[in-house]
């Protein structure tokens, strides 16, 4: 495990395991974790009590639920976090017939929005062990439209067709509150993605006979909602359109064909780096680690800028090649050719991610696509400069230090139009309402650090020192060090991604440039419905 160090001036790097010998696990660890200051700790000190599997150290993480340690964290809050982690172990170590019934009492024990996690995971330890009736129950009978939501969508995962089954009577009462009808669509849209293996089935084209049926005028769903349900029909039938009017799908779930081609409307296309997607609120999350910097060979004419362009909006032909020298020249060209493409009705926000995550001072949240919001970021992208070269460690130049690709994301799925909400962004009304239908997310590296960083002592024997995340160059000793939180890698980094992209399903599209991880890219675009563009490849692949 890479744990990034430091002491006064001359910053390192630890590297470390999640691994526990048995001499080590169970609660004495678990109490010496818990007693330091850095989250990674905490996390690790769960990981190790839990993996006994007894009740004993069931009964103590449950304390900590209730309860748990505090730990510093940049724009987030720890607490919640280890709430999160617990839910993934206790689904991870627990899910057996002695300590199920205890998890069930447990979750019942927490009924707020923000534990729809816990409910999800606990759920499905009761699909394995009681099979798919609990899961039923709630969906049909729970007060709580977000935990009826948690519980539709763990059913996906278990039983397609139990889920598909619950959607007609969802479809038609669907919440009036807009935060809570989107939560539904999109719990729903996720039992509609599974569909396809499943077309035929007398439930699954009862359920997509009622979600098509949403997009009907009487209905009265906002674009917003429409374009949703579009987006996760397009798959199912094998369709490129996304139409927002229900005839055009009635006829391919009739006929298994493309209809006519009508004056209906359809979603509109986005494009970066070759990519083309629906959206209408887009983030693009780009890496501006150091290793940005690094040269790359230009792919198209240096000679200065084509002197006339065809009408029409820019493509990447258009790209100045002449001003890409490195990695995030490039990125940024193809940026701004993303952001001149944008359309009149449409929202954008770019958003970094180095040590740290923010969005350009220029886009604040997600704002409209008009000429001269995309102007200020576009002037903004431009007077961004890579700083001297540090080496060994930043042979080529300095942008923002490490690749903190958890924050980068958690903020896209934080945000709205007046910023991010600073809590449960999986389930805050705001972002289903007004947060981004689609993300744009290019990196070179592997994550590598996450917004967990504080400073503790250094514990001999636990981890090794090196000098930088990336390039993992080993130095000596120190007597503090900063240490990362879990993010930087998996299952915490994907486990997390999932969670907070539980009830939305935003489309990931990745692409990778250098030294990219590309299976992690690849598994984040599968599991979103998004696709990957790999910059030696010519051309994307959905998830693949």
């Amino acid at each position: 495990m890479m744990l990034l160090a430091g002491a006064g001036a001359a910053p390192g790097h630890a590297q470390g395991s999640d691994v526990e010998t048995p001499a080590e696990a169970g609660l004495p660890r678990y109490n010496q974790c818990l007693r330091r200051i850095p989250f990674w700790f905490h996390t690790l000190g769960r990981a190790s009590l839990a993996s006994r599997g007894d009740l004993a150290a069931l009964q103590k993480l449950f304390e900590d639920y209730r309860k748990p340690a505090k730990a510093p964290a940049k724009g987030m809050q720890a607490e919640d976090h280890a709430r999160y982690t617990l839910a993934t172990l206790f689904a991870q170590y627990f899910d057996d017939r002695v300590s199920v019934d205890h998890l069930t009492r447990f979750r019942q024990e927490f009924a707020t929005p923000a534990d729809a996690w816990l409910w999800f995971k606990v759920l499905g330890v009761e699909a394995h062990q009681h099979g798919l009736a609990p899961l039923v129950e709630v969906v049909r009978k729970h007060p709580s439209p977000y935990l009826r939501a948690a519980a539709l969508v763990a059913l996906v995962g278990h039983g397609d067709l139990e889920a598909a089954a619950a959607v007609p009577d969802i479809c038609a009462a669907l919440p009036k509150q807009p935060g809570e009808r989107r939560l539904m669509l999109g719990a729903v849209s996720q039992v509609i993605a599974a569909a396809a293996p499943k077309l035929k089935t007398p439930a699954m084209q009862a359920a997509l006979r009622a979600y098509i049926g949403l997009l009907a005028k009487d209905r009265r769903l906002t674009l917003g909602e429409r374009s949703l349900i579009a987006r996760h029909l397009g798959p199912v039938f094998g369709s490129s359109a996304r139409h927002l009017d229900p005839e055009p799908w009635l006829h391919m779930l009739e006929t298994g064909r493309e209809p006519p081609k009508t004056s209906g409307g359809t979603v509109t296309q986005l494009r970066f780096f070759g990519i083309e997607a629906a959206g209408d609120r887009i983030c693009y999350v780009i890496d501006m680690s150091n290793s940005m910097c690094t040269p790359v060979a230009p792919r198209g004419p240096t000679t200065g800028p084509r002197k006339k362009r065809r009408k029409g909006p820019p493509d990447e032909t258009d790209i100045p090649w002449h001003l890409v020298k490195n990695r995030f020249d490039l990125a940024r060209e193809h940026l701004k050719i993303s952001l001149l493409r944008l359309t009149k009705g449409q929202h954008f926000c770019v958003i970094w991610f180095g040590s740290e995550a923010g969005t350009l001072t220029s886009c604040p949240g997600l704002l409209p696509a008009t000429p001269g919001n995309v102007r200020k970021v576009i002037k903004e992208l431009d007077s961004i400069a890579p700083l001297s070269p540090e080496p060994p460690d930043a042979p080529d130049g300095r942008l923002r230090g490490n690749t903190n690709m958890h924050g980068g994301l958690r903020l896209a799925f934080a945000l709205h139009s007046r910023g991010p909400v600073k809590r449960f962004e999986h389930v805050d009304p705001k972002v289903f309402v007004g947060g981004c239908d689609s993300v744009f997310l290019l990196s070179d590296g592997a994550p590598s650090f996450d917004s967990f960083a504080v400073e503790d002592q250094f514990y001999a024997n636990e981890i090794k020192v090196v000098a930088d995340q990336e390039s993992g160059r080993e130095i000596s000793r120190r007597e503090r060090i900063v240490y990362h939180g879990p993010y930087h890698e998996s299952p915490w980094f994907d486990d997390d991604l999932r969670r907070m992209n539980l009830f939305r399903r935003v489309p990931i599209h990745c692409i990778a440039i250098g030294e990219a991880d590309v299976p992690l890219l690849r598994r984040i675009a599968a599991e979103s419905g998004g696709q990957v563009y790999v910059f030696e490849d010519k051309t994307p692949s959905r998830g693949r």
